[in-house]
């Protein structure tokens, strides 16, 4: 469903960060082919849009949405490969990068992980620095976009579920370091777009029934396209009133 309201958003709006990626910048100022690998869990597989399942009103994963944003915005031809595994952790990610991503030679990789992680918040920047590590080994070249996980039901927490654990210490604090540092100490190359801070702030408008498809912790149609909306605004292919 689509609607407009008067209401005004007050919460978290990225900023631009195309500055921070130098060399992306480069290609496209010079209208050169970028080549996009996304790579995260279910989430960034698409589930549980409408579109994966063939229901109205058939709305693509929230990586086809952000393809289509490059196309309109950016002045380059865009390569668009998703290579996300749905139930995976970060630590699966680390031992699969080479074939998911670094075989595919990218200009730019979006990691979005953390939904399925269960471990604590230094953790999982550790984590995130082996798979930085990984793909900037194999592909120095290659520029990134870290994603924030967005939050599960807080009520399936109890048993026998336990999905509900640590995924609110998986924000841009924990990564944040990595951030700063950027690419061999450069400060540039590595930005962060923060789904997690944006999804706190429409749960205190929203119930968790109002964002949700699954009910545990796959984003409807809605949340999906915030997911799609504040990628596109880090990278600066968002549409702007």
């Amino acid at each position: 469903m689509t609607y407009d309201t008067d209401e005004v958003w007050r919460g978290p709006v990225p900023a631009g960060q195309l500055s921070r990626l130098p060399k992306l910048s480069e290609r496209l100022r010079k209208k050169q082919k970028v080549n996009v690998v996304l790579y995260g869990d279910s989430i960034a597989c698409g589930f549980d849009c409408s579109g994966m399942y063939g229901l109205k009103p058939q709305q693509p994963a929230w990586g086809e949405l952000l393809r289509e944003a490059m196309e309109r915005s950016w002045p380059s031809e865009i390569s668009f490969s998703n290579t996300s595994r749905g139930g995976a952790d970060s630590l699966w990610a680390i031992q699969h990068a080479q074939e998911n991503v670094c075989r595919l030679n990218p200009d730019l990789v979006i990691l979005a992980w953390g939904m399925n992680d269960h471990c604590t918040a230094e953790e999982y920047q550790d984590r995130m620095r082996r798979l930085i590590a990984s793909i900037h080994g194999s592909c120095p070249d290659a520029e990134l976009v870290l994603v924030t996980t967005t939050l599960p039901n807080a009520l399936l927490g109890t048993p026998p579920i336990h999905f509900w654990d640590r995924q609110d210490l998986y924000g841009k604090e924990a990564i944040l370091p990595i951030e700063e540092e950027g690419l061999d100490g450069t400060g540039q190359g590595i930005v962060i777009a923060d789904m997690q801070a944006v999804h706190r702030e429409i749960r205190k408008h929203k119930r968790f029934g109002d964002t949700t498809a699954n009910w545990l912790n796959h984003p409807n149609d809605f949340l999906a396209r915030v997911y799609a909306q504040v990628v596109a605004e880090v990278l600066e292919c968002g549409e702007r009133e």
